[in-house]
């Protein structure tokens, strides 16, 4: 028995680590277990993150929606480093090493920020270094609009590296917008890696993204 909380072999985490050029690299662990999509552990229990000499122990953190998880900063990481997230049990029956290496950082060069594209319309997106055999992904957020409405989000994965790409840009990014009106979208490219789970636990997930971004207007036609 556990001092409180399940089992470690009934433990899911799904943890991600993201960093972007000349940033904070954030942490973020879920566990999952049985009927609980976010467990919280005893406070005898510690998770903690390790990478390029840097030690934090990660806090629980409640988002907006009331759903609970993991967090710890650490300051930039670069790629090629192993990011370690160790568990420690009252009980002893930890999982010492869950593990992801951080991808290469990238910069996007296209679009440069402040671009007015129309809904609809192709826009070209390119960042470097490239041809490297990852996975790639570019998100388009919703920031902010000149009427409040709900925004979206659109995410175009890449099974490969190209270093540019060309995408239509998705109406359903924008709320219902009168003609002209626009709304403020962050075009964000990331760079994938997928880590290791230590084998204590039931299975999960660690993913590392190197990001950079940059923020558009787009304009209803």
């Amino acid at each position: 028995s556990t001092g409180g909380g399940p089992p470690t072999p009934e433990i899911s985490p799904s943890f991600t680590v993201s960093a972007a050029p000349n940033s904070i690299t954030f942490v973020f662990g879920r566990l999952e277990a049985a009927s609980f999509v976010s467990v919280r552990l005893p406070e005898d229990d510690a998770l903690v993150v390790s990478a390029g000499g840097q030690l934090k122990q990660m806090r629980w953190t409640v988002d907006p929606l009331g759903g609970g998880q993991y967090a710890a900063s650490l300051t930039q990481i670069d790629g090629g480093t192993e990011v370690n997230i160790s568990l420690t049990r009252s009980d002893g029956e930890g999982a010492p090493s869950s593990h992801v290496t951080m991808p290469t950082g990238l910069e996007v060069s296209a679009p440069v920020a402040g671009t007015s594209v129309t809904a609809g319309q192709d826009l070209l997106i390119a960042w470097a270094p490239s041809g490297l055999p990852d996975e790639m992904q570019v998100v388009m957020r919703t920031v902010s609009c000149t009427r409040v409405g709900a925004g979206n989000t659109v995410v175009t994965t890449l099974v490969w590296d190209p270093g540019t790409v060309t995408l239509a840009v998705d109406p359903s990014l924008l709320p219902p917008l009168a003609s002209g009106e626009q709304c403020e979208v962050d075009v964000q490219v990331q760079r994938l890696s997928n880590g290791v789970i230590d084998p204590a636990f039931a299975g999960g997930s660690f993913q590392a993204r190197q990001l950079d971004l940059v923020r558009i207007v787009v304009l209803q036609p």
